[in-house]
């Protein structure tokens, strides 16, 4: 079912996914808000410092055989936004102007500031099944808060 939501529900970065078990459920909702999609090609996920240091996350994405490039959050990339996957940058103190989320941000790329969240869509059991792609059909409703 196509995913349509009021002005009200987006505002608040609630969005809905649907699945046959919670983890299916949960990785559709968090797909579908965040707009990650399956790596395309040579895509890369930029990484701040602070990230990087979280063994078990850089284990997930290195699982899923992505580039990783490690950057600093108030470093501009001089990388071509086509070929960034996402971007992560969770330094406690951060804006919309810092350098690195200027960038995802400016660009429409796919941008966590805490790596829990990332985390949970990369192990819930149907990534690998959906190949990351969204999907926006169920009963599941997840309500972000700004900083996620």
């Amino acid at each position: 079912m196509d995913c349509s939501l009021s002005p009200e529900m987006k505002s608040t970065g609630e969005t809905i996914g649907l699945g046959d078990s919670y983890e299916e459920a949960m990785h559709n909702a968090l797909s579908d808000s965040y707009h990650l999609t399956a790596p395309i090609g040579e895509q890369t996920a930029l990484v701040d410092e602070a990230s990087a240091q979280d063994t078990s996350l850089m284990n997930l994405l290195n699982q899923i055989n992505i580039d990783i490039q490690v950057i600093a959050a108030n470093e501009t990339p001089t990388i071509n936004p086509s070929n960034v996957w996402l971007v992560i940058n969770s330094e406690t103190e951060q804006t919309t102007t810092t350098k690195l989320n200027y960038f995802a941000l400016s660009n429409g790329i796919p941008f966590f500031s805490a790596t829990e969240t990332l985390k949970g869509i990369l192990t819930s059991q149907s990534a690998e099944a959906h190949g990351l792609r969204p999907v926006c059909k169920s009963t599941m409703l997840i309500n972000r808060g700004l900083g996620d």
